[in-house]
């Protein structure tokens, strides 16, 4: 349901993921001008404006990241492999709520994916054919909330590891 089309790509689409790409790869560059930051305002945690500003510094890396991420696979995808995902970012800065900003401007393909391979399964799992009731719904949310919990969670993990090292061991990975 996440794949809109499959097929050659024409010229504007094709150029369409290159910009992806590009926009993906200009985020990584940006977390890469900014993780040396949050290693120095690290090495002296006994100032709180130094805890602040790495703080400020790891969640702007972890909005980068996800950002990237998105690009990347959009690019990638539909130039690999010649599918077509929808929207990813619908111009978030323009929002006028954060409920707008989140709910309808940011990351469709992981909004579109968790809506139909967590909330639509879970429910499916717990209903009774096609009584849907209250509980049903409530369980398929937070397992849906939990779901992207992890997701969001990962990308700070890599972005607080200390060392290169940290991120090539995979048991502090794990």
């Amino acid at each position: 349901k996440t794949i809109k089309k499959v097929g050659p790509l024409d010229l504007n689409e094709r150029n369409h993921c290159i910009k992806n790409l590009k926009s993906g790869g200009f985020h990584l560059f940006l977390i890469s001008i900014l993780f040396p930051f949050i290693q120095l305002f690290m090495s002296e945690i006994t100032l709180q404006m130094n805890l602040a500003a790495a703080t400020i510094c790891s969640g702007i890396v972890s909005l980068l990241f996800l950002t990237a991420f998105g690009e990347i696979l959009i690019g990638a995808w539909g130039i690999l492999l010649e599918v077509r995902l929808p929207w990813l970012m619908r111009e978030p800065a323009m929002s006028i709520s954060l409920r707008e900003c989140w709910g309808r401007r940011w990351n469709g393909v992981i909004q579109r994916l968790l809506k139909t391979k967590v909330y639509d399964q879970c429910l499916r799992c717990c209903s009774n054919g096609t009584n849907i009731n209250e509980k049903s719904r409530t369980f398929a949310s937070v397992s849906t909330f939990m779901v992207s919990g992890v997701i969001h969670a990962y990308p700070v993990f890599i972005a607080s590891t200390t060392t290169w090292n940290d991120i090539i061991d995979s048991t502090v990975m794990w």
